[in-house]
């Protein structure tokens, strides 16, 4: 009812700067709006967990590599679930930087999808099943995990976005970034849809080579450079 009410215009990506900046702005907004009236709903939200959810989504990763063993080569497989767990482990000891808040409402899914710009080309943000308590870096830790592909894993030309650019600086932020969240993410889902439904998903599983495979050398020197900076 609300995208008909909208009126809505041309689609939205992440694929240009000033796209991608609209963006922050827009979530900084909503993270300055939602923190006036959090205690309101604190009563009926919970806290978010950044490392359980993570935690999580490995353990069923792990679980689906004798399925995933079919379309990944092993040597891809250990690295993405080694820098997996050496994330989780530096959060682990840096607990307190992840749970440190929660001052405000977070959205909880900033793909490019939930955003959408009307004919007047003012841009809204929807979709709010996955709000929860927490600190806005939350947010802005998965936009950037989100748009890294589109600017083919540049930490310079991310660190470009000036809202994004102090978290750039924390180490903590850097530990979770070389976590591979939507590697994990994406083929917990298909296999998930392909038990669902019985059958393959040709379209879906070029797109997850693409990001697993090819992709897979840009992540590597991003990683390695991340790394360095921690």
């Amino acid at each position: 009812a609300l995208v008909e009410y909208l009126k809505k215009g041309s689609t939205f990506t992440y694929q240009t700067f000033s796209e991608r900046t609209s963006a922050l702005k827009l979530l900084k907004q909503f993270h300055e709006t939602t923190s006036q009236f959090r205690d309101i709903f604190k009563p009926n939200l919970t806290v978010f967990d950044q490392q359980m959810k993570w935690e999580q989504r490995l353990k069923e990763f792990i679980a689906n590599i004798p399925l995933l063993i079919n379309f990944i080569p092993t040597y891809y497989l250990n690295k993405y679930v080694d820098w997996a767990k050496w994330a989780l482990s530096q959060m682990e000891r840096n607990k307190s930087f992840y749970n440190e808040g929660p001052n405000c409402i977070i959205h909880g899914d900033v793909a490019h999808h939930n955003f959408l710009l009307n004919r007047y080309q003012q841009l809204y943000i929807i979709d709010f099943d996955l709000i929860q308590l927490a600190n806005p870096m939350i947010d802005y830790l998965q936009f950037a995990n989100r748009v890294l592909p589109n600017i083919s894993w540049s930490l310079t030309r991310l660190r470009r976005h000036q809202l994004l650019s102090p978290y750039l600086e924390m180490k903590e932020f850097l530990i979770a970034l070389i976590f591979p969240t939507d590697i994990l993410r994406e083929w917990n889902r298909y296999v998930r849809l392909t038990k669902k439904e019985e059958g393959s998903k040709p379209q879906l599983l070029t797109y997850l080579k693409e990001i697993t495979l090819n992709h897979f050398n840009m992540r590597r020197i991003f990683t390695e450079e991340l790394a360095k900076s921690i």
